[in-house]
């Protein structure tokens, strides 16, 4: 994703940094989901280019994607996750704060952080498929499994079920403190993505999930789905980047093929 002339900067890996201690996620913005190769983002530097020229490029491309925004100046974090160029979740979180803001109150700060100098920016692609999935977290209904097995077996039953049932969503599997260990994110009959907050995306099979509470029966098993149930519906749930789009009327239910359709 090439924006603009890419930063080396010995605080890039500020961006890396989601707050994870011994494979557990400790930051909100850690639940976005993350590039799935080093290859596949670049870091860049507010300053050294426009955050406008970026945020039309994104819009104009129709690209889906993330971006990672860390502001030392206003010791912020954020986070924008972007389908078809319209913002479907973001998430801003500042130092001192016990409190997140989402949606649009919370990319409104995030803006503000990219017209500061020297604000640091991961911009990396993502498929329509992993955003959609991902997108369950803001724009879908979010309940935790009732904890009648073990958990290794519950999360397998129930990602099964989903499966069966062709959801779109993610299963988030978290410690006995709630905090996550790993997400398993899931679109229209498939495993599209396991990330571990310990090794990073794993192969897209159950048994990557299912392991993490192999050792650990007291897991949580909590189930993220997308309200929408087509194209069309999931747009309406997005803004614009740039205040300069509508989007386009698209009625096709969601699928495997229509989320790569254009893609």
């Amino acid at each position: 994703m090439a924006f603009g002339e890419k930063n080396v900067s010995l605080k890039a890996e500020k961006l890396c940094d989601i707050g994870v201690t011994a494979g557990i996620n400790r930051r909100a913005t850690g639940l976005m989901p993350m590039p799935m190769s080093k290859e596949n983002h670049e870091v860049l530097v507010a300053g050294s280019i426009k955050y406008t020229n970026l945020l039309l490029s994104i819009e104009s491309r129709q690209s889906s994607c993330c971006l990672r925004i860390v502001s030392s100046a206003r010791k912020t974090r954020s986070a924008i996750l972007i389908y078809r160029g319209r913002v479907i979740g973001c998430i801003y979180g500042e130092k001192g704060r016990d409190f997140q803001l989402f949606g649009q109150e919370a990319y409104q700060e995030a803006v503000i952080d990219l017209a500061q100098p020297r604000t640091l920016i991961d911009a990396y692609l993502l498929s329509e498929e992993l955003v959609l999935a991902a997108a369950a977290l803001f724009q879908g209904n979010t309940t935790v499994v009732q904890p009648t097995l073990p958990a290794e077996k519950l999360y397998c039953n129930t990602v099964n079920d989903l499966l069966a049932k062709r959801v779109v969503g993610c299963v988030v599997t978290n410690n006995n403190e709630g905090l996550a260990k790993c997400i398993t994110y899931l679109f229209a009959g498939k495993i599209v993505g396991v990330y571990s907050f310990a090794k990073g995306y794993l192969v897209p099979i159950l048994e990557s999930g299912s392991g993490h509470s192999k050792n650990s029966p007291d897991d949580e098993i909590m189930v993220s789905t997308l309200s929408a149930v087509n194209e069309q519906e999931a747009l309406n749930t997005t803004f614009s980047l740039t205040g300069l789009t509508d989007g386009t009327r698209i009625t096709r239910p969601i699928t495997c093929e229509t989320a790569r359709a254009e893609s």
